[in-house]
């Protein structure tokens, strides 16, 4: 008799264990997604969209790759983003981006980075490590820019370094 509670325990931790595992596996899955796009169109002339090549999503946030997004700002300048790798928190709606970042307006404003972040909510873009801001012939370079009041307000920060051109008239 001891022998038959003994394998009636036994099945009742297998039965356990796999139940775990299927809890576990079902909170982590990822779902492969071809050519995911998102896009909202705000009250306040504030629009953007975002899509990408492939996307791998999870519960609450999305694993894009080949990035391509455009923003237009409430004062109607677009601006568009491109980056090799993205992380979209659906609920924060904030755009982590990484590898190869190139945003690029309406204004013929350039910029490079290897690393940024993108919050829509709140309008502000912050790019990190190498960046590199283009306009005209001007160049400014820093380890960090936030950019903030419909890309009024820049802010360069850590090892700042500017060349300006001006044209002979």
């Amino acid at each position: 008799m001891p022998i038959k509670k003994l394998e009636k325990l036994n099945i009742l931790i297998l039965f356990l264990f796999f139940f775990i595992i299927n809890i576990s596996f079902s909170e982590n899955s990822v779902t492969e997604i071809d050519n995911p796009k998102f896009s909202e169109k705000g009250l306040d002339n504030k629009q953007y969209e975002i899509k990408a090549k492939r996307g791998l999503k999870s519960e609450n946030s999305i694993k894009l790759f080949e990035v391509e997004g455009k923003y237009r700002t409430q004062d109607g300048i677009w601006v568009f983003i491109e980056a090799e790798k993205a992380i979209y928190d659906q609920i924060s709606k904030i755009i982590e981006l990484e590898k190869e970042i190139y945003l690029f307006s309406d204004n013929d404003d350039k910029l490079y980075a290897d690393f940024g972040k993108f919050d829509i909510d709140n309008d502000i873009i912050e790019l990190k490590q190498n960046v590199k801001h283009i306009r005209n012939l001007d160049i400014i370079t820093s380890d960090n820019l936030i950019i903030t009041e419909n890309f009024g307000k820049l802010i360069y920060q850590g090892n700042v370094k500017t060349k300006i051109v001006r044209e002979n008239k």
